[in-house]
């Protein structure tokens, strides 16, 4: 099965747009993390890491 990329929050491309960066609860519902992946929605990892207790991502810049 291959997953489909739906940013759930919002998305910036990378200033050479070669990339996304991304903020969505892809791993725990109602949990943000940052995430990235190609422009062409390949290649998607979590760039975040470990979050206080409920935390979420909040803002992130390139």
């Amino acid at each position: 099965m291959q997953r489909q990329f739906v940013p759930r929050r919002d998305f910036h491309c990378s200033p050479d747009g070669a990339r996304l960066a991304y903020r969505a609860d892809l791993e725990s519902s109602g949990v943000v993390e940052l995430h990235s992946a190609s422009a062409d929605g390949s290649s998607s990892l979590k760039v975040s890491g470990a979050l206080i207790p409920e935390g979420d991502v909040v803002d992130y810049s390139w």
